[in-house]
């Protein structure tokens, strides 16, 4: 067999950017590796963005033993920057974005690549749950319990969809490599954006998702406050432009709901961060972001009495002075 059928094979490419992860790396592959299918249907794209650790050569052993394992090596550039690099290589018909310390369950991967043979869906939606750093990647047979995705899959972890390459090639969609937070929310929207049949619904928490503290997700860095501040801005911005490019009402309305939320985690991050409260403001008012038109509906449906309040006195502006006054005091309360 020449390599040229051998690529044709190829079904599904899971990326994985790797960045410092030398005690999860060999758990992530071999929970890729120990499938219910053949290796020659997928391939594992590993990306080393410039680790100082173990972590390549923890993955240079499993290439020696495993001939769909593939290493790539560039220099630190963030978790986008990897996974571009990683979308340049990828040879499946299908992507899955995997992280290093992440990994999925035991044999799972011949049930979903039976399913995408029989439906080729534009989109596979996993389900997913948390884990802690004593958690460990367990053996066990399961049987997947699946269903038609008839929503707007617009957004979210990008590790919670297996996505159709011909709609990344086809779109250009590339992960913004300036942006630390929510790069892949951002990258989600833009692929769901562009959906037009309706794809599947895995319910089986299948992706393993491992919350570290020390990643930027848990930082309490004023420097990286203003970086996802800025970041949800700009995601903010995408929002906003795809609600007045679509004409479809109902995917609209799911869109300003998704611009209102993040508009929702800007002001609060702002009362934590260093920044100018009111500059913040006036540039989401000068974008158009801000304020929103009041909505009880939206309001009641907040949980707790006290995220109704702050719901309400972040969205409306003749209430600003409320949320400025927050503002004033949280920062005076940490200079103590």
């Amino acid at each position: 067999m020449n390599n040229c059928d051998k690529e044709v094979k190829i079904v599904l490419s899971f990326i994985v950017p790797i960045y410092n992860v030398e005690e999860y790396v060999a758990e992530c592959l071999e929970s890729l590796i120990l499938q219910n299918c053949s290796h020659d249907e997928y391939e594992i794209v590993c990306v080393n963005d410039g680790s100082t650790d173990a972590s390549v050569e923890i993955v240079k052993k499993y290439i020696t033993e495993y001939n769909n394992i593939s290493l790539i090596n560039k220099a630190n550039g963030g978790v986008s920057s990897a996974r571009n690099v990683g979308l340049e290589a990828a040879k499946g018909k299908y992507i899955w974005f995997i992280d290093g310390d992440d990994y999925i369950k035991h044999n799972c991967l011949g049930e979903i690549i039976a399913l995408i043979k029989r439906y080729s869906p534009e989109l596979i939606t996993i389900g997913h749950k948390s884990a802690y750093r004593e958690e460990v990647f367990a053996k066990e047979d399961l049987e997947l319990i699946w269903d038609w995705e008839k929503d707007f899959k617009l957004g979210g972890f990008i590790w919670e969809s297996i996505i159709k390459s011909d709609i990344i090639k086809e779109e250009g969609i590339r992960f913004d490599e300036t942006m630390k937070y929510s790069e892949d929310i951002l990258f989600s929207f833009n692929v769901g954006l562009h959906r037009s049949k309706i794809g599947i619904i895995i319910k089986n928490e299948l992706y393993i998702w491992r919350q570290r503290q020390g990643s930027a997700t848990h930082s309490q860095k004023d420097e990286d406050f203003c970086k996802h501040i800025y970041d949800s801005i700009k995601l903010i911005k995408a929002y906003n432009q795809a609600c007045n490019d679509t004409k479809d009402k109902q995917k609209k309305k799911f869109i300003r709901r998704l611009q209102y939320l993040e508009t929702e985690t800007v002001l609060r991050l702002t009362i934590k961060s260093s920044l100018n409260p009111k500059e913040v403001l006036q540039n989401l008012k000068d974008e158009g972001l801000y304020p929103y038109p009041l909505q009880w509906k939206k309001i009641l449906k907040v949980r707790g009495l006290k995220g109704k309040i702050a719901h309400f006195c972040f969205m409306f502006l003749k209430f600003e002075w409320i949320y400025l006054l927050v503002c004033k005091t949280h920062k005076k309360t940490k200079k103590r």
